[in-house]
C-alpha cells in the first residue's frame, strides 16, 4: 500500500512538472519572480514578466517580450507561472457581474426606500455584466514550473 501510494505520489509530480514543458513555443506566458524593491499590495514583493514562450530547458524558461530577442530565466527564481486562455467575453462578463452585484449590495444610500436591497444587486449585475462583456479582460491558469 505504501509502495502504491509512493508512485502515485511520484507520477503525480512528474505531470505537473511536465505541464510547462509541454507547451508548444509562442504560447503566451506570466512569470512571477521574487523581488525585494517592487511592492505588490497586500503580498510579498515580486516582478511579473509577460511574455511569449520561446523554449523550456531543464534549468531556464526563455521568454521573449513584443519583438525582443529571447531572453533566460532561472526555473530555480521562478516563482509561479501561468498560462493565458486569452480573452473570453462570457468569463469577463460572468465575474465582473458578480463583483459589481456585491459591491452594489454594499453600497448604501440615504433612501434605502427607493433603492431596495434586491435592486442595488440587481442593477450592479447588469451594470457588471455589460462591462465585462464589452471590455473582455485576459484569462490566466496556473501551471507548474
Amino acid at each position: 500500500m505504501l509502495a502504491a501510494n509512493v508512485a502515485l505520489a511520484a507520477s503525480a509530480s512528474q505531470l505537473r512538472a511536465q505541464q510547462l514543458d509541454a507547451l508548444s513555443a509562442g504560447s503566451r506566458i506570466s512569470v512571477s519572480m521574487p523581488d525585494s524593491l517592487r511592492s505588490f499590495f497586500f503580498g510579498a514583493r515580486r516582478q511579473v514578466i509577460t511574455g511569449a514562450l520561446s523554449r523550456v530547458t531543464a534549468d531556464s524558461i526563455y521568454l521573449s517580450v513584443r519583438s525582443s530577442a529571447p531572453f533566460a530565466i532561472a526555473r530555480s527564481d521562478v516563482r509561479s507561472v501561468r498560462v493565458s486562455r486569452g480573452e473570453s467575453r462570457t468569463w469577463s462578463a460572468v465575474q465582473t457581474a458578480a463583483l459589481f452585484g456585491m459591491a452594489g449590495v454594499v453600497t448604501t444610500s440615504s433612501d434605502n426606500t427607493r433603492f431596495p436591497l434586491a435592486a442595488r444587486y440587481g442593477i450592479g449585475l447588469t451594470v457588471g455584466a455589460i462591462v465585462g462583456a464589452i471590455w473582455p479582460y485576459e484569462q490566466w491558469k496556473r501551471i507548474q514550473k
